[in-house]
C-alpha cells in the first residue's frame, strides 16, 4: 500500500511538471493545489517535485509515521540542490545562506532553490503552505513553482517570465555590452572582468570565454540570429546578466 501511494504521487506530479512552459523559465502552478494528507495514519505521504524536468525530484516534502509527532520534512535530493527561505520579490543571487537537507515548513512559505549542474547555479523558487483542521488534520499544500533554465541568471521570487527581470538586476551589473542589436562582433566593457558565456533562449551555453581586463570582445557571427543572454563574470566573481538580439 505504502509503495502504491508513493508511485502513484510520482506519476501524479510526472503529469503537471510535463506542461510546464519550455523555454528561459518553466512555471508550474498546481490547480488545485498537490496536497500532503497529515493525520492520516494509514499509510505516509509524500511529495516529489521536478524543477528542471530532468526526470529526477529536486526538492520532497513528506510525512511519516516514524516522524515525530506530526513534523513534516522538506528536503533537498543532495548536496547539489539547496534551499532557503525566500521573500517574494527579491533577487534570488543576493541570498547566501543556502543549506541542503531538512527543514520544518509552517504556515505559509517561500523558498529559493539554487542547483549546480557544470560549475554553474540555476534559480528557481517555490511556496508551501498549511491549512490546519482539528483535531487530527494539519494538512500541507504545494502551490506553485517556477526554475529558471539560463545558468547565474539574477531570478526574482515570483518572476514566471524572463520579461521584466533584467530590469530588476541593476545591483548586480558589472559591465555594459554593445552594439545591440548585433550583426557579429559585441563587445563587452567593465572593470576587471573574467570570464563571459553566451546562452541561447533554451538554456545552452554556445560560447564560453575567459579574459582579464576592462574589455572583452565576443564574436557571434556564426550563431543564428535569435536573442540570447550573456553572463558576464569579474574578477571578485559578480555577475550580471545582459541580453542581446543577433540580427
Amino acid at each position: 500500500m505504502k509503495k502504491h501511494i508513493a508511485i502513484m504521487a510520482s506519476l501524479f506530479l510526472a503529469a503537471f511538471s510535463l506542461k510546464a512552459q519550455q523555454g528561459e523559465i518553466l512555471y508550474v502552478d498546481f490547480e488545485p493545489d498537490t496536497v500532503l494528507h497529515v493525520g492520516y495514519h494509514q499509510y505516509p505521504q509524500e511529495i516529489w517535485i521536478d524543477l528542471d524536468n530532468d526526470y529526477l525530484y529536486d526538492i520532497q516534502l513528506y510525512w511519516g509515521l516514524e516522524s515525530p509527532g506530526v513534523a513534516v520534512t522538506l528536503t533537498s535530493r543532495d548536496s547539489s540542490v539547496k534551499m532557503c527561505q525566500a521573500e517574494e520579490g527579491d533577487t534570488l543571487l543576493q541570498y547566501t545562506e543556502w543549506w541542503t537537507g531538512t527543514s520544518y515548513p509552517h504556515l505559509h512559505e517561500n523558498y529559493a532553490v539554487r542547483i549546480e549542474k557544470d560549475e554553474n547555479y540555476y534559480y528557481g523558487w517555490f511556496r508551501v503552505y498549511n491549512v490546519f483542521e482539528p483535531p487530527l488534520v494539519d494538512d500541507f499544500y504545494f502551490d506553485k513553482y517556477a526554475f529558471c533554465t539560463i545558468p547565474n541568471y539574477p531570478l526574482i521570487w515570483g518572476q514566471t517570465e524572463v520579461v521584466g527581470i533584467e530590469e530588476n538586476s541593476e545591483s548586480f551589473v558589472v559591465a555594459t555590452i554593445h552594439p545591440n542589436p548585433t550583426n557579429g562582433m559585441v563587445t563587452i566593457k567593465g572593470d576587471n572582468l573574467h570570464q563571459t558565456q553566451v546562452v541561447n533562449m533554451l538554456g545552452q551555453q554556445v560560447f564560453n570565454m575567459q579574459g582579464k581586463g576592462n574589455e572583452l570582445q565576443i564574436d557571434m557571427t556564426v550563431l543564428p540570429a535569435g536573442i540570447y543572454f550573456v553572463n558576464i563574470i569579474d574578477e571578485e566573481g559578480r555577475k550580471c546578466v545582459r541580453k542581446v538580439v543577433k540580427e
